[in-house]
C-alpha cells in the first residue's frame, strides 16, 4: 500500500510539472515580444540581408533625385518598415527591398531604420544616418520639376518665370530640345539653378546652341548636345557646372564672351573645336576654374584662351583627339600678364603644349605632358610673344614624355624640348624628358 501512495504522489508530480512548463513556455512567446523574447522555432531560418547604397559621385543634389538616396535591400524577411524618427514608430518603406532616407532625414541629422520581420525568428534592425555617413552632400529644394520632354522656348519661359534664384529640376532621362528655329535657351533670371538626376541624367539637344548665358548660372547633373555661351561683355557674373557633361557642340564648347567666372567640376566637354574659347572682348575678362574635369578637341586647340583673366587646372587632362599641328593649350596676345596653374594634371597633345603669346606666368606642379602623335615632333612651352614669360615649379615632379611613333620613318615624334622662348624666367626643377609608360 506505501508503494502505491507514492507511486500516485509522483505521478501528480510529473503532471503538474509538465503543465507548469506549458505555461511558462506560453508566456515566453506571446505575441508582440521585441528580440529578448522572441526565439527562432526549429523551422525557421534566421533574418539575413544585405544592402547597397546609391553610389553619391560628387557633392550637389537636387531634392527631387529620389535614386541617389535610395538604399536596396536583398534579404529573406517576411517584410520590412521604415522608421524616420530614430525607431519611435514605423511605417511602410518605399518598397518591400528598398528604403529611401529623405532630404531632412539628412539635413537634421536623424537616422534611417529598417525593421525586418519574419514569422518565428527575432526581428533585426537596419540602421543608417546619412549625414554621418556622407557629411559633405548639398541638396537643393526644387521650385519647379520638370517630368516630361519640353522645347526650348517653353523650359526658357519656366526658368525666367521666377526672376530670382530658380531652381529648376529635370527628371531622369527626359530631353529639352529645339525645334529647329530656336537657336538656344536664353536664362535671363537671376542664379538660376538648373538640377538634373545623378542614374540616366536628361540631356538638352540644340543644332548650334544650348544656352546663352546672361547671368549667373548653375548646371549640375545634365547632358548638353549643343554648345555653351557666356555673352554681354563686361558683366561680371558667377557661374558653376558640375557632373556636365558638353558634347557634339557644332563649334567651340563653352564660348566665354563676358567677365564671367567660370567653375567646371567633375564634367566633360568634347568639341570639335575648342573645348573652351575665352575670346572676349578686351573689357571682358573671364576667369576659369577647372577641377576633376576632362576637355577635349577633335580638330583644334582644346583650350584658346586669348582674353582670360585667369585660368586654373587641378586634377584634370586637356586632351587633344587628332593627330594635327595644334597645341594644346593656346594664349593668346590679348590675354597679358595672365596667371596659368596647371596642377596635377595631364596635358596630351601630338604637338606644343602650350603656345604662349604673352608674357604669362606659368605655375606647374604634378602635371604630366605627353607626346601622342605620330605626324609632328613639338615643344611643351613654347613663347612665341617675346619677353615676360615665367615658369615656375616648386614639387620637382613635372613628367614631360612621349608615346607616338612614326613606323614609316621608324623614328619616335615627341617632344623635342620642353621650352623654347626668346626670353623669360623658368625653373622647372627636377624633371625629365622621356618615353611615357
Amino acid at each position: 500500500m506505501k508503494n502505491l501512495i507514492l507511486s500516485a504522489l509522483n505521478a501528480r508530480f510529473s503532471v503538474t510539472a509538465v503543465a507548469l512548463s506549458a505555461v511558462l513556455n506560453s508566456a515566453c512567446n506571446a505575441p508582440g515580444d521585441d528580440h529578448e523574447g522572441t526565439g527562432p522555432s526549429e523551422s525557421a531560418a534566421p533574418i539575413e540581408f544585405t544592402e547597397t547604397h546609391a553610389t553619391q559621385e560628387g557633392t550637389y543634389y537636387g531634392s527631387h533625385d529620389e535614386r541617389s538616396r535610395t538604399i536596396t535591400f536583398n534579404h529573406n524577411a517576411d517584410s520590412i518598415e521604415c522608421s524616420h524618427d530614430g525607431g519611435l514608430t514605423y511605417g511602410p518603406c518605399e518598397s518591400q527591398s528598398s528604403a529611401v532616407w529623405t532630404v531632412d532625414d539628412y539635413n537634421s541629422g536623424r537616422e534611417l531604420k529598417v525593421k525586418f520581420v519574419k514569422a518565428g525568428t527575432a526581428e533585426r534592425i537596419f540602421s543608417y544616418t546619412p549625414k554621418t555617413a556622407k557629411p559633405n552632400l548639398q541638396f537643393e529644394t526644387c521650385s519647379a520639376v520638370v517630368s516630361s520632354n519640353e522645347d526650348f522656348d517653353t523650359f526658357s519661359t519656366r526658368v525666367d518665370a521666377t526672376k530670382t534664384n530658380p531652381v529648376i529640376c529635370l527628371e531622369e532621362g527626359i530631353e529639352i530640345s529645339d525645334l529647329g528655329g530656336q537657336w538656344s535657351i536664353a536664362v535671363a533670371a537671376m542664379n538660376a539653378k538648373i538640377v538634373g538626376t545623378a542614374m540616366n541624367p536628361p540631356k538638352f539637344i540644340s543644332t548650334g546652341g544650348v544656352f546663352s548665358i546672361h547671368r549667373g548660372l548653375s548646371l549640375s547633373r545634365v547632358k548638353l548636345r549643343g554648345s555653351v555661351y557666356f555673352q554681354v561683355p563686361a558683366v561680371a557674373q558667377t557661374s558653376s557646372f558640375d557632373h556636365v557633361e558638353i558634347v557634339e557642340p557644332a563649334l567651340d564648347g563653352i564660348y566665354m564672351q563676358s567677365a564671367h567666372t567660370l567653375t567646371l567640376r567633375n564634367s566633360k566637354v568634347t568639341a570639335y573645336g575648342n573645348a573652351v574659347n575665352m575670346n572676349g572682348g578686351a573689357a571682358a575678362r573671364p576667369t576659369l576654374i577647372v577641377e576633376d574635369s576632362l576637355l577635349q578637341s577633335e580638330n583644334n586647340m582644346v583650350m584658346w584662351l586669348p582674353m582670360a583673366l585667369a585660368v586654373t587646372i587641378r586634377r584634370s587632362t586637356v586632351q587633344m583627339l587628332a593627330d594635327i599641328a595644334y597645341p594644346a593649350i593656346g594664349i593668346g596676345t590679348g590675354a597679358h600678364s595672365i596667371p596659368l596653374v596647371l596642377e596635377d594634371s595631364t596635358i596630351e597633345t601630338a604637338f606644343d603644349g602650350l603656345w604662349i603669346w604673352s608674357p604669362v606666368t606659368i605655375q606647374v606642379d604634378g602635371t604630366v605632358f605627353r607626346h601622342v602623335g605620330q605626324s609632328n615632333d613639338g615643344t611643351v612651352f613654347r613663347g612665341q610673344g617675346g619677353s615676360g614669360l615665367v615658369i615656375n615649379s616648386t614639387e620637382n615632379n613635372n613628367v614631360f614624355c612621349s608615346v607616338g611613333y612614326d613606323p614609316t620613318w621608324m623614328t619616335w615624334t615627341q617632344f623635342s624640348q620642353i621650352v623654347w622662348a626668346y626670353s623669360g624666367s623658368f625653373d622647372l626643377g627636377l624633371h625629365e624628358l622621356s618615353q611615357c609608360q
